[in-house]
């Protein structure tokens, strides 16, 4: 099947920043005194203009989203496969054992990527994804896809060496995100709310995902520089790897 949208662009949007990635590399968008709180609509309009700048009408537009827009679950394993129509009953099962609403006004993805590991259940408002869809349709684009960044992280980061512990700390503001991996098969997810001294919270997910065996490498992103002390991360975890990944890591 042939496509008609003549190009495809990939966009970030976080609070405090938001990105579009083009052909000639990342072109950060400026900061805005109002970005429309939770919601972030006035930075959707502004990614949407650049976005209709870089690539024109008709542009498709894929986004890596702020967790802060989403609700996550870690799904455990399931010796029993569930069929297609089984796994979202699941989910929504997983959630409400998690204490989180979801109901029918949210769009859920979920899924296993390795046999015999968790998998991971997202949900996106539906009335957020319509207003974003309007945003980008008002400038000629199509709304083609929405990932938060925990499900991008999950289904993106590559496989490691077997029995190998991995932490992948995933930073944006209001909230600090850990995934647990053994061999880069996902284990174990971890958030925890962040505001005033970013150390405490920092501190406090190093103490929860050090349980066990200590990774041998920690992956940093963050939706800004600066926001994860890589130093404490070395102090807690001194025998691991270190390393800072680039903002569109998960949208290459």
């Amino acid at each position: 099947m042939l496509r008609l949208w003549r190009s495809r662009l990939r966009g970030g949007l976080f609070p405090g920043a938001a990105w579009v990635q083009a052909r000639g590399g990342q072109l950060l968008l400026p900061a805005m005194p109002d970005e429309g709180g939770d919601q972030l609509g006035p930075l959707v309009d502004a990614l949407a203009l650049e976005c209709a700048r870089a690539g024109g009408a008709g542009t498709s537009v894929e986004l890596l989203v702020s967790d802060a827009l989403a609700r996550s679950v870690a799904l455990p394993w399931q010796d029993q496969l569930l069929s297609p129509e089984q796994l979202p009953l699941y989910a929504q099962a997983c959630f409400e054992r998690a204490g989180v609403e979801v109901d029918d006004g949210w769009a859920v993805h979920c899924g296993f990527r390795h046999f015999g590991r968790p998998g991971l259940a997202v949900a996106i408002p539906k009335a957020w994804l319509g207003d974003a869809a309007s945003r980008m349709a008002a400038h000629g684009l199509r709304l083609n896809r929405v990932t938060p960044v925990t499900a991008a992280a999950y289904w993106r980061q590559p496989t490691g060496i077997r029995r190998t512990v991995g932490l992948l700390l995933l930073a944006e503001p209001g909230r600090l995100t850990a995934l647990r991996s053994v061999g880069g098969k996902f284990e174990a997810l971890e958030v925890e709310p962040a505001g005033g001294d970013p150390v405490v919270p920092l501190r406090r997910l190093l103490r929860r995902s050090g349980t066990g065996a200590p990774p041998a490498t920690v992956q940093i992103w963050q939706s800004q520089a600066g926001m994860v002390d890589s130093a404490l991360v070395a102090q807690h975890f001194a025998a691991a790897r270190i390393r800072t990944l680039a903002t569109d890591a998960w949208s290459r």
